[in-house]
Protein backbone atom coordinates (compact mmCIF):
# COMPACT_ATOMS: atom_id res chain seq x y z
CA UNK A 1 0.00 0.00 0.00
CA UNK A 2 2.94 2.49 0.51
CA UNK A 3 4.45 1.60 -2.40
CA UNK A 4 0.88 2.50 -4.34
CA UNK A 5 0.51 5.76 -2.13
CA UNK A 6 4.42 6.56 -3.32
CA UNK A 7 3.24 6.12 -7.32
CA UNK A 8 -0.19 7.96 -7.04
CA UNK A 9 1.49 11.40 -5.12
CA UNK A 10 3.88 10.98 -8.28
CA UNK A 11 1.34 11.61 -10.49
CA UNK A 12 -0.19 14.23 -8.59
CA UNK A 13 -0.76 15.15 -4.84
CA UNK A 14 -4.04 14.31 -3.25
CA UNK A 15 -5.98 17.15 -2.05
CA UNK A 16 -5.36 17.75 1.49
CA UNK A 17 -8.49 16.19 3.88
CA UNK A 18 -10.06 19.78 4.67
CA UNK A 19 -10.03 20.92 1.03
CA UNK A 20 -13.80 21.58 0.33
CA UNK A 21 -14.88 20.37 -3.39
CA UNK A 22 -15.01 22.73 -6.00
CA UNK A 23 -18.86 23.96 -6.84
CA UNK A 24 -20.56 26.32 -9.24
CA UNK A 25 -21.83 28.22 -6.40
CA UNK A 26 -18.26 29.14 -5.07
CA UNK A 27 -17.69 31.14 -8.21
CA UNK A 28 -19.29 34.36 -8.82
CA UNK A 29 -21.36 34.80 -11.64
CA UNK A 30 -19.98 37.18 -14.35
CA UNK A 31 -22.76 39.64 -13.80
CA UNK A 32 -22.37 39.91 -10.14
CA UNK A 33 -19.22 41.49 -10.57
CA UNK A 34 -18.80 45.12 -11.70
CA UNK A 35 -16.60 46.03 -14.43
CA UNK A 36 -13.30 46.88 -13.12
CA UNK A 37 -13.77 45.14 -9.88
CA UNK A 38 -12.09 42.00 -8.88
CA UNK A 39 -13.29 39.53 -6.23
CA UNK A 40 -10.96 38.19 -3.29
CA UNK A 41 -11.62 36.88 0.11
CA UNK A 42 -11.97 37.55 3.51
CA UNK A 43 -9.78 35.78 6.01
CA UNK A 44 -6.36 34.66 5.31
CA UNK A 45 -6.88 32.09 3.12
CA UNK A 46 -9.52 32.42 0.03
CA UNK A 47 -12.07 29.06 0.13
CA UNK A 48 -10.15 27.70 -2.97
CA UNK A 49 -6.77 27.90 -1.87
CA UNK A 50 -6.07 24.13 -1.77
CA UNK A 51 -7.51 23.63 -5.20
CA UNK A 52 -5.18 26.48 -6.48
CA UNK A 53 -1.70 24.70 -5.09
CA UNK A 54 -2.96 21.54 -6.74
CA UNK A 55 -3.00 22.89 -10.42
CA UNK A 56 -0.29 25.28 -9.11
CA UNK A 57 1.86 21.47 -9.05
CA UNK A 58 0.54 20.64 -12.75
CA UNK A 59 2.29 23.90 -14.21
CA UNK A 60 5.43 23.42 -12.57
CA UNK A 61 6.05 19.89 -13.37
CA UNK A 62 4.78 20.80 -17.43
CA UNK A 63 7.86 20.61 -19.49
CA UNK A 64 9.22 23.59 -21.40
CA UNK A 65 8.35 24.49 -24.74
CA UNK A 66 10.41 23.51 -27.16
CA UNK A 67 13.06 26.45 -29.43
CA UNK A 68 11.01 25.38 -32.48
CA UNK A 69 7.57 25.23 -30.88
CA UNK A 70 8.02 28.64 -29.33
CA UNK A 71 8.95 29.85 -33.27
CA UNK A 72 6.14 28.24 -34.99
CA UNK A 73 3.16 29.57 -32.53
CA UNK A 74 3.08 33.03 -33.49
CA UNK A 75 2.17 31.66 -37.31
CA UNK A 76 -0.14 29.06 -36.89
CA UNK A 77 -3.41 31.58 -37.56
CA UNK A 78 -1.54 31.57 -41.22
CA UNK A 79 -0.14 27.93 -41.68
CA UNK A 80 -3.35 25.90 -41.54
CA UNK A 81 -1.70 22.49 -42.25
CA UNK A 82 -4.79 20.42 -43.80
CA UNK A 83 -5.23 22.82 -46.72
CA UNK A 84 -1.61 22.94 -47.64
CA UNK A 85 -0.79 21.33 -50.29
CA UNK A 86 0.01 17.76 -49.72
CA UNK A 87 3.29 16.65 -51.88
CA UNK A 88 3.18 12.78 -51.09
CA UNK A 89 -0.84 11.48 -50.52
CA UNK A 90 -3.34 14.15 -52.87
CA UNK A 91 -5.59 11.37 -52.22
CA UNK A 92 -5.71 12.53 -49.15
CA UNK A 93 -9.61 13.12 -47.83
CA UNK A 94 -9.27 16.49 -46.29
CA UNK A 95 -7.09 17.76 -49.52
CA UNK A 96 -9.79 15.94 -51.74
CA UNK A 97 -12.41 18.18 -50.12
CA UNK A 98 -10.53 20.55 -50.01
CA UNK A 99 -10.15 20.80 -53.66
CA UNK A 100 -13.99 20.47 -53.91
CA UNK A 101 -14.64 23.40 -51.77
CA UNK A 102 -12.90 25.62 -54.60
CA UNK A 103 -15.43 25.09 -57.08
CA UNK A 104 -18.52 25.87 -54.54
CA UNK A 105 -16.36 29.22 -53.70
CA UNK A 106 -16.53 30.15 -57.19
CA UNK A 107 -20.28 29.95 -57.04
CA UNK A 108 -20.40 31.70 -53.92
CA UNK A 109 -18.35 34.46 -54.92
CA UNK A 110 -20.61 34.72 -58.44
CA UNK A 111 -23.32 34.86 -56.22
CA UNK A 112 -22.44 37.72 -54.12
CA UNK A 113 -20.80 39.48 -57.07
CA UNK A 114 -24.30 39.41 -58.60
CA UNK A 115 -26.27 40.87 -55.86
CA UNK A 116 -23.23 44.04 -54.74
CA UNK A 117 -23.65 44.54 -58.69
Amino acid sequence: EKGAKQVHASIAPPLPAGAPPAAQDEFPALGAVPAGKTVTASGSAHKLQHHYEYLAYFFHKMEAVPEQERFEVSYRDYLQAPLQPLMDNLENQTYETFEKGIERAAQDDACWMSRAG
